[in-house]
């Protein structure tokens, strides 16, 4: 059986990104990700007039996948000032079920968001 590995990050949009874009965004990599073997959980963060400002996302997969996919997001201009949160090898998948789960909130709960996204806990950690 192929090692399972993960990567977490967050990140700002580059300009403030409406649902279109969103959904444009969300079912790319959702296309992606089927065809890839990966899964994870992408969190976007809206101001207080409900435009996306940045982003949080765990990602899960074989590395192979997983190199590519994180090639795609950092060649991707609708975001910037990428930070790596989390990355390594993982026992067992956290959001088997989903190709990529949106989960939307305000901006300013960002911190207890990411604090949970980017623990994998010490189950899935190898």
């Amino acid at each position: 059986m192929e090692q399972l590995h993960a990567f977490g990050y967050t990140s700002r949009a580059t300009n403030s990104l409406g649902d279109e874009e969103l959904v444009r965004l969300l079912d790319g990599a959702r296309r992606f990700n089927e065809q890839n073997a990966i899964t994870g959980k992408l969190i976007a963060f809206r101001d207080e007039a409900g435009s996306v400002r940045a982003f949080a996302q765990w990602i899960e997969g074989p590395f192979d996948a997983l190199q590519a996919c994180t090639e795609r997001i950092h060649s991707d201009d609708l975001h910037v000032d990428i930070q790596i949160e989390w990355s390594g090898s993982v026992r067992e998948r956290r959001f088997s079920d989903w190709s990529m789960w949106l989960e939307d909130a305000p901006q300013s709960d960002s911190d207890e968001h990411e604090r949970h996204l980017f623990d994998p806990g010490p189950a899935a950690l190898v």
